[in-house]
This record gives C-alpha cells, structure tokens and sequence, in this order.
C-alpha cells in the first residue's frame, strides 16, 4: 500500500528495472554469474512486492517488524559471542582438526586460486607461534580462509562483516521505534531499547566496517537533525556529531590508511571499469553482476 498522494506507478519501477537487467542477460559476458545475479534481484524484488501488497494490507503488519527485530537481536548476541570467545574457539577448532588429521589443507581446491597471494604479515606472526608441522599447514590452507580465522571482525549470523554492519544500520533504527512505541511499560522499554542500542552499536564498531562507521554518522546527524528543539542546537548536535564521528574514523583507521587504504584503491578501480562499460554499452551494459 502506497502512502497518499504518491503515483501507482511508482509501485512498478522495480519490476521495469528488473525487465531491463533481464535485456542486459541476453547479452551477458558471463552467463554463470549473471544467472545468479538475476536471481539475486528477483528474490529481493519478490520480497518487496510481498511487503507492499500483503503485509501492507494487514492489520497485523507490525509483527512482521517484530520479527525483523528478533532476528536482529539473534544476530547481535551471537556476534557478541563471537567478540567474547567464539572467533578464538572457531579457530582452535580449526587447528585441531588440522593436528588430528580430519582436515587436510592440501585437499582443498580453493588454493589452486590462491596464486600470488600472500599471507598479511600480522596474521603471519600468530601462525608462527604455532608447531612448526601445525604452522605449515595452516599456511596450506586458502588465503581468504587464513585471513577469516585470524580477523576480529564480527559478523554474527551473516556471511561477512560488512554484511552484518548493512544489517544493524538497516534494522537499528526500526527496531528501538518498535521497542519505544506507544504504550505501557515505558520505563522497562527505554531500559530495553538503550541496551539495544549500546550493543548494536558496539557489534557495528567490532565488525570494522568502515562504510558502516559513516552511514552510522550521516544517520545520527539526520536523527538530530530531525528533534523538535530549536534549529540552532538541531545544528550544534548535528555538526558536533560528524565532527567526532570522522574525528574517532580517523583515529580508529589511521593505520589503514598508512597501508594505503587498498579497499577504497580497489572501489576506484571498480568504478573506473563500470565508468569504462557505461561508456562502450551505454544500454544494457555486459550483463548483471
């Protein structure tokens, strides 16, 4: 259900988008992975239609919410156990079975695509505290593999970081609306929504995820700027948050940055090769994905 005053065809745009990525399969440079993309965006595109014409007509839709936020509380306590133990036993775990023979590193097909790669010199030092026959090993195993048993990044029931960090700045802020509300009970749900808070901010700061850090400030800034107080402290608040915001991003990724920032050196070179496609097949591209 639309909002009023807001054209039904807006309502169709997806669908027109996704007939366009279907017109760009046709043509695509790479079947398999197109295959998949498309795919990808039907089953998002059916989700929103699902939430527009069935739960929209509900009367009993907030539920729906209800379970975005316990599934968002399940995904918080787990990357908090993750944070407090988890991401250590998973990986003795690992270990273990690499010492017992139950996994065989050289077995696995993944480190035939590992050619060129090299193991990050922090991660290499932990290795080398290891047995020397264990320490060999672990270094058989895929780089990417290596990599994820050595991080402190959270990402709770999600498959990366990144995407549990998508996960709390999209179901965050609805779910403390949710647990605020109107009603009874106000003190225990300010008690309960404060926690929430503490801990989904905290899972967002431990899962190291540096987009996450700024969408999280634009958000605040937008929150402030949204309180019915006068305009002048609206402001204040506002600027004051971006200011220690970037301030702590600066603080926290220095290192980061002293390396060279290669994530934002690779956006670039995403961009520049999308900049580059858009320009040879201005219409329907080289396929999804």
């Amino acid at each position: 259900r639309l909002p009023a005053g807001v054209p039904k065809w807006h309502a169709w745009l997806p669908a027109a988008w996704l007939g366009w990525q279907l017109l760009s399969f046709l043509q695509t440079e790479n079947q398999a992975m197109s295959q998949a993309t498309v795919i990808h965006f039907a089953s998002c595109l059916a989700a929103f239609y699902l939430g527009l014409f069935v739960l929209g007509r509900m009367r009993l839709a907030k539920l729906a919410l209800w379970g975005a936020t316990l599934g968002l509380m399940l995904n918080l306590a787990d990357a908090c156990i993750e944070k407090f133990g988890g991401l250590e036993q998973t990986r003795n775990n690992i270990i273990e079975q690499i010492e017992s023979g139950k996994l065989d590193p050289a077995t696995l097909p993944a480190k035939a695509r590992d050619e060129g790669k090299t193991i990050p010199p922090e991660i290499e030092k932990q290795i080398a505290t290891l047995p020397p026959g264990t320490a060999a090993k672990v270094r058989q195993l895929p780089i990417e593999l290596v990599k994820r048993m050595y991080s402190t990044r959270l990402y709770g029931h999600m498959f990366y970081p990144n995407a549990l960090a998508g996960v709390i700045l999209l179901l965050l802020p609805v779910s403390l609306a949710l647990v605020l509300g109107q009603g009874r009970w106000r003190l225990p749900r300010a008690v309960l929504a404060l926690g929430l808070a503490a801990v989904g901010l905290a899972c967002l700061y431990w899962s190291g995820s540096k987009a996450g850090w700024l969408i999280a400030i634009a958000l605040l800034g937008a929150w402030f700027l949204h309180l019915p107080v006068p305009k002048k402290l609206k402001l204040g608040l506002a600027g004051a948050a971006m200011v220690l915001g970037l301030a702590g991003f600066a603080v926290k990724y220095a290192d980061y940055f002293d390396r060279g920032a290669t994530s934002v050196g690779a956006r670039f070179g995403y961009w520049s090769a999308a900049a580059q496609t858009a320009m040879k097949e201005p219409l329907l591209g080289t396929g999804p994905g």
